[in-house]
């Protein structure tokens, strides 16, 4: 997350992605952030930012329509359908192609997006929380932008 425009906290739903395993260490640098949650504490370089208290939201198990409305969220918060014209929602749902064939997303077998890499692509705009909702992914890269805020 480093080099980007982070302002405010990081939300504590970030901790929902349980399945990341690619970090190790969390780089804020660059940012003028608040706080970040504890669970991320092992994985924060000295940036001295506080940790926050607020506890994750518990979202529900996930379905594949989750994912829907986790990247659909992105598209509605960010300017990521310039940018990659697949990233396309109506109503809230995915239209036009498979979000598995979304320019940044990689899929497992079953469909669900297991790696989101967004990086340096002049990304604006806010990563809302249903990113929670991506409970399969195993990486997020989304540094070198410019995301005003990490909550939406």
């Amino acid at each position: 997350m480093y080099n980007n425009c982070l302002t405010g906290s990081i939300p504590s739903d970030l901790c929902l992605l349980t399945k990341i395993t690619i970090i190790t260490n969390l780089q804020l640098q660059s940012n003028k952030l608040i706080c970040y949650p504890s669970c991320l504490s092992s994985l924060v370089s000295n940036n001295g930012y506080p940790q926050c208290t607020a506890s994750p939201t518990a979202f529900p198990t996930y379905t594949p329509s989750d994912a829907d409305t986790a990247l659909c969220a992105i598209v509605a918060s960010t300017n990521i359908n310039s940018i990659y014209p697949t990233w396309f929602c109506s109503n809230g749902q995915p239209s036009g192609t498979a979000i598995c064939s979304w320019t940044g997303i990689t899929c497992n077998s079953n469909s669900n997006p297991v790696s989101l890499y967004l990086v340096g692509i002049s990304l604006k705009g806010s990563i809302p929380t249903e990113i929670g909702l991506l409970t399969q992914l195993t990486y997020l890269n989304i540094a070198i932008n410019c995301l005003s805020s990490i909550l939406n």
